[in-house]
């Protein structure tokens, strides 16, 4: 199995993932909605379905185009015929897919804190971001934050691999070996 293989497969994931997630996403819309029906306003029932969709459409189109896209991530690879992967191909491909597993940890529950806000500041005539308790806020900015390494992970692999497999020091020891 090749470098780009294991990417358009980590994609795929990625990819049934986000549909996966949508289905999440509409339950948590519907609570929503059921929560805030109670105090007399209710969250727009078009919000729910808009997110649903756009992140169903999203995975249909990485599914469909998970080979390009690897091919694209992995571009600077060396094209091998080998089954054999180097160890800067391995640290690539992890930095890739790990980038994409914390796409997925940390976009919906931003999603979620964003939906609860714009939920509660309906009814209070106030900014959805002023509606959040500071904790919320906190973690809204460090789910953003998430995204943002995520999508350098994505981007920059190869400069992480550089950096994870840089040449080490010469130990003490082998300083004293060569005097």
């Amino acid at each position: 199995m090749t470098a780009r293989q294991f990417v358009a497969i980590g994609l795929r994931l990625f990819a049934i993932w986000l549909c996966i997630s949508a289905l999440q996403i509409f339950g948590v819309t519907s609570a929503l909605q059921e929560a805030t029906a109670s105090y007399g306003t209710s969250a727009p029932e078009w919000m729910g379905f808009a997110i649903v969709g756009v992140l169903v459409v999203v995975g249909f189109i990485v599914w469909a185009m998970s080979g390009p896209m690897a091919r694209g991530l992995l571009s600077g690879l060396v094209k091998t015929q080998e089954v054999k992967l180097s160890v800067s191909d391995l640290v690539v491909v992890g930095c890739v897919l790990m980038g994409l597993w914390w796409l997925k940890e940390s976009i919906v529950p931003f999603i979620v804190f964003w939906l609860e806000a714009f939920a509660m500041s309906s009814g209070g005539g106030q900014p959805a971001y002023a509606a959040l308790s500071s904790s919320a806020k906190l973690n809204m900015f460090t789910h953003l934050l998430q995204i943002v390494i995520a999508m350098f992970f994505v981007a920059r692999p190869y400069r992480i691999a550089q950096w994870v497999l840089r040449t080490e020091p010469l130990a003490a020891a082998d300083m004293v070996d060569k005097e």
